[in-house]
This record gives C-alpha cells, sequence and structure tokens, in this order.
C-alpha cells in the first residue's frame, strides 16, 4: 500500500509543478528577500519543495510509529493535496521553513513532551512575528487605547439620538465600557479560527473572500468522522493533536499576513484528524457496506476538487493568489525593455510595499539616482519633464473611495503632458482608493 500512496504523492507533486509551470507567477517579496535576487526564483521555489518534502518525510516517519498503519502516509497525502501546500512552496518560503521546522519538532516529540512543546511553541510564535514587519491586528486590540476611543465614541452617539435615553453616567458605564469593548475586540479576533467556511468552503465562499483553498468542502464530513475517531484514542495522543491546534492557534493570533495564511497551520492536525478518519473507513469497509460507500464518496468528491481547483488555478491565478506581485512584475518588466528612454528619471509607487528586491530582480541593480521608488501624486505636484511614471490610477489622477478610473483618463494623460506606454488591469484592489489599473506613462 505504501508504494500506491507513493506513486500518489509523486502525482500529485508533478500536478503542482506542471501547474506552477503553467500560470508562471511572478515572486513574492520573500522569495525575493531569501534569495537575494542572485538565485531565479524557480531555484528557490524548487529548493522549497525538497524542504517541505524532507519534512513530510519525517512527519509521515513520526506520525506512523506513534498510531501504526499508514495514518501518516495518509495524513501526509491529504496534507499535500492541499491548494495551500502548493501555496507554500510555490510562494512562501518563509511559512514553509515554519512548517518545516515544526515537522522536524514532530519528530524528535515523545510522550513527554513538555520541554520540547515549549520550544516549539518558542519557536513558532517567534517566526510568526518575524515573518512580517507588520503587527498582527491582535497586538492593536489588546491595548485599551482603542477600547476607550470606540466606548467614548458609542457615548457620544447616544448623546446624540434624537430620542434619547437619560440614565445616570455610572449605570451606562456599567452596561457599555472599555472593558466591554475590550473583550468584545478580542473574541472578534479569535472567533475565526474557529470558522469552518475559511477552512473547508473557499472555494464555494458565498463573500468572494480572496484566499488560497485550505482543505476541499467534502472533507468536512471526513473532518467530523475523524474527530469521533480521535475521541476513541489514548489522552496521549489526544493530547499531541490539541498541541498542533495549540501552536496552529498561536500562528493565527500573531501572524501579520491574510487569513489563509494565519490559518496555515491548521493544515496539519486536520489531515492527521482526517487521516484517522480515512483509515477507520478503511477498516470498517471490510464490515459495513455503507462505510465502503461512504469511503468511495470521499475519494471521489476530493479527487474531483483536487482536479477542479487545480485546473481552476492554472485558468485563472489572478483570482486565487495574491495580485500585488503582478503589478511590480508589470512595472519593472516593462521599465526594463524602455531602452529608449535610457537616462530619464523613474518614478515607481510604494502604494504596495518596498519594490526594491523587484528592482533589484529584474533591472539587476537599483544604485541608480534617476529612480525612486517612493511614489508620486500628480495632483499634488508638478509632472518633471524626461521623467517615466509608474504607479496606479489613483496616483495620476487623485485618490477615489470607490476605486474609480476616470472614463476619460487617456486623454487626461495627454493633457498632463504624458505619454502612455503601457497599462494594465489587475483583478482585484490591492491600493484602497487608487483603482485597480496599473499605468506607465512618460513626460518628455
Amino acid at each position: 500500500m505504501n508504494k500506491w500512496l507513493l506513486g500518489l504523492l509523486v502525482l500529485i507533486l508533478a500536478v503542482q509543478i506542471y501547474v506552477g509551470i503553467i500560470i508562471n507567477y511572478p515572486p513574492t517579496p520573500e522569495q525575493l528577500t531569501l534569495s537575494a535576487s542572485l538565485i531565479p526564483v524557480w531555484g528557490t521555489r524548487i529548493l522549497t519543495l525538497v524542504t517541505l518534502l524532507v519534512g513530510l518525510r519525517w512527519w509521515v516517519t513520526k506520525t506512523n510509529k506513534i498510531w501504526g498503519k499508514n495514518i501518516g502516509w495518509l495524513s501526509g497525502i491529504l496534507l499535500v493535496v492541499s491548494p495551500l501546500f502548493f501555496g507554500w512552496w510555490y510562494l512562501y518560503p518563509v511559512e514553509a521553513i515554519k512548517v518545516c521546522l515544526l515537522f522536524v519538532g514532530w519528530k524528535f516529540m515523545a510522550y513527554s513532551f513538555k520541554l520540547k512543546a515549549i520550544v516549539l511553541i518558542v519557536l513558532v510564535a517567534g517566526l510568526s512575528l518575524v515573518s512580517t514587519e507588520e503587527r498582527s491586528s491582535i497586538f492593536h486590540k489588546l491595548s485599551f487605547a482603542d477600547a476607550k476611543k470606540e466606548a467614548n465614541i458609542r457615548f457620544d452617539r447616544e448623546d446624540k439620538l434624537n430620542d434619547g435615553v437619560y440614565m445616570p453616567l455610572m449605570v451606562r458605564r456599567l452596561s457599555n465600557n472599555k472593558v466591554y469593548v475590550w473583550y468584545k475586540e478580542i473574541v472578534g479576533e479569535i472567533i475565526p479560527f474557529f470558522d469552518l467556511e475559511t477552512l473547508f468552503f473557499q472555494e464555494v465562499t458565498p463573500t468572494e473572500q480572496k484566499s488560497i483553498v485550505i482543505f476541499y468542502w467534502v472533507e468536512v464530513f471526513l473532518f467530523g468522522f475523524g474527530i469521533y475517531v480521535l475521541t476513541k484514542e489514548k489522552w496521549q495522543k489526544q493530547r499531541l493533536v490539541l498541541f498542533l491546534m495549540l501552536l496552529a492557534f498561536i500562528n493565527y493570533l500573531l501572524l501579520a499576513k491574510p487569513i489563509y495564511l494565519k490559518l496555515e497551520l491548521t493544515l496539519i492536525p486536520i489531515s492527521l484528524i482526517m487521516g484517522l478518519g480515512l483509515t477507520r473507513l478503511i477498516e470498517l469497509k471490510k464490515q459495513y457496506w455503507a462505510a465502503g460507500m461512504f469511503l468511495g464518496m470521499m475519494i471521489v468528491f476530493i479527487g474531483y476538487g483536487v482536479i477542479t481547483n487545480y485546473f481552476d488555478l492554472a485558468l485563472r491565478p489572478s483570482y486565487w493568489l495574491d495580485n500585488r506581485p503582478q503589478v511590480y512584475d508589470f512595472v519593472y518588466k516593462n521599465i526594463s525593455q524602455m531602452e529608449e528612454y535610457m537616462g530619464y528619471h523613474i518614478k515607481v509607487t510604494s502604494l504596495v510595499g518596498n519594490s526594491t528586491g523587484y528592482c533589484q530582480y529584474y533591472l539587476h541593480g537599483c544604485s541608480s539616482s534617476l529612480l525612486k521608488m517612493n511614489g508620486f501624486d500628480l495632483t499634488k505636484e508638478r509632472v518633471e519633464s524626461k521623467t517615466i511614471y509608474a504607479g496606479f490610477a489613483g496616483e495620476f489622477f487623485g485618490a477615489k473611495v470607490n476605486n474609480e478610473v476616470p472614463p476619460d483618463w487617456q486623454d487626461q494623460l495627454s493633457r498632463m503632458g504624458l505619454v502612455l506606454i503601457e497599462s494594465l488591469n489587475i483583478r482585484d484592489s490591492v491600493a484602497y482608493r487608487y483603482g485597480n489599473k496599473i499605468i506607465i506613462a512618460v513626460s518628455k
């Protein structure tokens, strides 16, 4: 059976690599940071994938040793088929390193694991904090300053009601105060960790939340059955799964990244739980035909989910993946080809983060004094001669709350003394109020 599972694993990885080659998505900032722009982006991706597979091997070995049978292999397969696993090695090497270190810790963790548990908690917390310069929103919520501000706003609104209910301030403070607001905000940060929609129904979410799929919707039934199987296991094994969920919760609270990355470590314990359920179904199918039918349905629907999701990912990468790398990919690729404007000043948007890594990657150096990467606002500053402007429409024509781009934007460019070189519409808004159109224009 291990040979069949190994063959399935190789097939899934081959599909992921093929899809990655087809979409050829631009590198992310953390890929450029790790490679220092010296290693081709695919070199970074392959190294990341190898690192993940080494860690996954340790995960499978240790899990099989603890639970026996093929639970390690099955949970590993369920983990790898997730589009999030693809996202780890294809886009997010820092997160992949975190996951690999967690696998290493899992391999060397025995039932007496207090010290190792502390080490893993510190490791996950540390990596979650340093993986981005931004602070997680939980830190802002922990401060009473925001809670006090919101409580005062509520009181002010109550006082301005036409039909106000006048009560002593002390009574009002008992039911509406900064402690209550602080508690409400903290709970609001914690509750989404248990959001089954983001975990299992991202492919069919009615809100069209921007996210990579973590689990396929049909797996929620396997997860429920796996929880039932887990309740029959010994406490030592249950404790290990709960500890993995604790690590996932810490990562969720401390990581200041998109929701699917905040929830990324749930992929490990939930895959293990589903592996338990799948193993039990394989055993029960010999005795109960209903178990065999349920198992068959799970395999068919999960297989269908894998095929449709990776097919859709190949067709519409910008729908599922972060659009910000597309901005700088478009900007610097075009700038690198504008040889006729050699010696012109260049001003590049900074609305989606620092672009130094992209500049070094595409232009092979950013030391020129002609290049400015701190953005511009042509509604407040004059157009300079012999200058290339590359940025969002809002930087040319003014920011709009509804992200609107003037219908006569090309005519406005001409009136400003700019010549349009190239433009691109990106699917999702990555610079609120500045529109989804990227414009490269030059002044003579």
